[in-house]
């Protein structure tokens, strides 16, 4: 038997059982505004249906993509015996199913739940929710907007890419150079430091290499010098023997950046790291969550490896043999984040998505203080 107190609420087996299954449900709160009657109504119907397992699909075709969660039931004796489970459909889900499932959810009851997310509503079906998504367009590695053919923004725009013009230092990067002879720092160079600013910084120079493209300049004898610089600073984080050394572990199944401990003598020397890299469990990332952002505890990999992509997108479009040269790497990575397949035994399957709430969470493996994040 069971052993119930209301204050405060405490529930106890006085005898443990196999095979039993304990089912609780708020029905109202102070201020909720729960229509109490309707949803503890709704509550008994489908108090014998719970849920022992769920599937998660996806599919993309063109600029539509679909998700689906079909759920595996088990139902408890002495219950009504509905077919449909019931769970909550949050404000992010209702404009993404059909008008059929909208009008079933707006119908029922409001329920005592409300938070950050909003307020959800109750839906009971005894199909797979389908939820259909409208996708940006593939824009290849153009703006949003295309640039102008002719103009004072184009004017403008090759000006700070090239320098000159009538505001020689209106859009000077650093105040003295143009976009076009932006360097990384030195350990960005070299390859010593974190996978977060140094991703960014790489990122940046990608982004300029575009930018130039599609304002008509990859014919320039700049433009070149640029590629080389994006190719040759990129691959320094690629190599097996990088000073920053990204590693593989088996226990989660993912790639983490060994750490730095950073030293450049107060900029009187080189950048270098201290620690030894040729002994990956003396990786400092692998025992303090406070280097690179907690890399090397799962935090924030579809940022800090989606700017190495995005410099190797780059680098594929106007250096193909150099890509081909760099694809299992950077594969690699990709299949850290957004591995898409369950066949693939060396990383979980898109290891930050939160397919239920539509986006990813940052956080890792740690606890976070104000929680996941993002």
């Amino acid at each position: 038997g069971w052993v119930c107190r209301p204050q405060p609420f405490r529930l106890a087996a006085v005898q443990l059982e196999n095979g039993v299954a304990v089912r609780l449900a708020m029905v109202n709160t102070a201020q909720s505004g729960c229509e109490v009657d309707r949803w503890a109504d709704l509550l008994r119907l489908h108090a014998g249906n719970y849920p022992v397992a769920a599937d998660v699909n996806y599919d993309v075709s063109d600029d539509e993509g679909q998700v689906s969660f079909n759920w595996s039931l088990r139902r408890m004796a002495g219950y009504p015996k509905a077919n449909s489970l019931l769970q909550l459909a949050w404000p992010v889900h209702l404009p993404l199913m059909t008008s059929k499932a909208r009008s079933e959810a707006e119908a029922g009851p409001v329920t005592p739940f409300h938070d950050i997310r909003g307020a959800p509503k109750p839906m009971a079906s005894s199909d797979p929710w389908v939820l259909h998504y409208t996708l940006y367009p593939d824009l290849g590695l153009g703006s949003r907007t295309p640039l102008p053919a002719e103009g004072v923004l184009r004017d403008a725009l090759l000006e700070a890419l090239k320098g000159g013009g009538a505001w020689p230092h209106g859009a000077l990067y650093n105040g003295t150079k143009s976009d076009s002879e932006f360097e990384v720092p030195e350990n960005v160079k070299l390859g010593v430091g974190d996978t977060y600013f140094s991703g960014k910084l790489l990122a940046r120079l990608a982004r300029i290499v575009a930018i130039a493209d599609e304002l008509g300049e990859s014919g320039e004898a700049y433009f070149a010098k640029m590629l080389d610089h994006l190719a040759a600073h990129t691959e320094v984080w690629l190599k097996r023997d990088a000073k920053t050394p990204l590693i593989y572990d088996e226990s989660w199944g993912g790639m983490v950046s060994c750490g730095c401990q950073y030293q450049d003598c107060w900029g009187h020397c080189a950048p270098s790291c201290g620690n030894d890299v040729k002994q990956p469990m003396t990786c400092p990332a692998l025992h303090d969550a406070g280097i690179n952002f907690g890399n090397g505890m799962y935090n924030d990999h579809h940022f800090h490896y989606g700017y190495f992509v995005y410099c190797v997108a780059v680098l594929a479009k106007f250096k193909p043999a150099w890509e081909e040269q760099w694809r299992p790497r950077i594969l690699t990575l990709v299949r850290d984040y957004a591995n898409p397949s369950a066949a693939d035994g060396k990383f979980p399957v898109t290891r930050h998505k939160d397919w239920y709430l539509s986006f990813s969470w940052a956080g890792g493996i740690t606890t976070q203080p104000m929680g996941r994040n993002q």
